[in-house]
């Protein structure tokens, strides 16, 4: 690939979350455009890359580049202010609050509904009609898949050149993932570059133009998706799955 059009790249990273060493030199590129499944079996790592690369959980060593920038030794707040949107698994809902202050909360510019962007938060409606429909109610009344829904709403209330986001489709209905996978593709076609983690392989599959596959702390695989998805005997080595 080539390293001018990437993103995000990740060279030689190792974390260590107290006295456990998770990642043992981990190489990752991002296609800037593109969307970049990140895969592998539970305790792969693939969580602790993705807070590294937010800075939730600091690098002991290797590099982390986004658009050219050394963003390693950054804090999170930092790093978000250049543009990069993180969903945690847990999605980072506020359960007390409505949907609609949960989306000021996330539009920094914003102090009130009424100052958020207009035109944007109807393209937001567009994508997850869900979020207009439960405005006034509390976020933690929502089901799953509507919350997962307003998390992915929050990280985009403001324009992101990388959108991050782990297990999107975990516990959804497949309504609801095709729903996601739409946004998604939406997203893409606006320009915004996504990696995801995910277990659903087939939603990878159905998604990603990228991807990596991690193990025991390190990228063993790197390269299409489709590529991936049609090799049913790399699939079973990688992931012990098929696609």
């Amino acid at each position: 690939m080539n390293t001018a059009n990437m993103l995000l790249t990740l060279e030689g990273v190792h974390t260590h979350i107290g006295a456990y060493h998770i990642l043992h030199g981990v190489d990752l590129q991002v296609p800037r455009g593109q969307l970049t499944m990140l895969l592998g079996r539970n305790g792969a790592g693939k969580t602790t890359t993705l807070r590294t690369i937010m800075g939730l959980w600091q690098a002991g060593s290797g590099r982390v580049r986004f658009n050219g920038q050394d963003i390693q030794r950054l804090h999170t707040a930092q790093i978000a202010k250049l543009g990069i949107a993180y969903v945690p698994e847990n999605m980072g809902i506020f359960a007390d609050l409505t949907v609609k202050e949960n989306m000021v909360l996330a539009a920094r510019a914003a102090r009130t509904a009424a100052q958020m962007d207009d035109a944007r938060l109807k393209w937001i409606f567009r994508l997850f009609p869900a979020v207009e429909k439960f405005w006034n109610h509390p976020a933690g009344k929502l089901s799953g898949g509507q919350k997962q829904m307003l998390a992915v709403a929050r990280a985009i209330i403001e324009p992101r050149e990388l959108l991050i986001v782990d297990e999107p489709s975990k516990g959804l209905a497949p309504s609801i993932i095709n729903n996601m996978i739409d946004a998604f593709q939406e997203l893409k076609s606006k320009g915004v570059t996504i990696l995801l983690v995910e277990q659903n392989l087939s939603f990878a599959k159905r998604l990603g133009d990228t991807v990596a596959v991690m193990d025991d702390g390190r990228v063993v695989h790197a390269g299409s998706m489709q590529a991936l998805a049609e090799d049913v005997q790399l699939q079973q080595s990688l992931l012990g799955l098929s696609l």
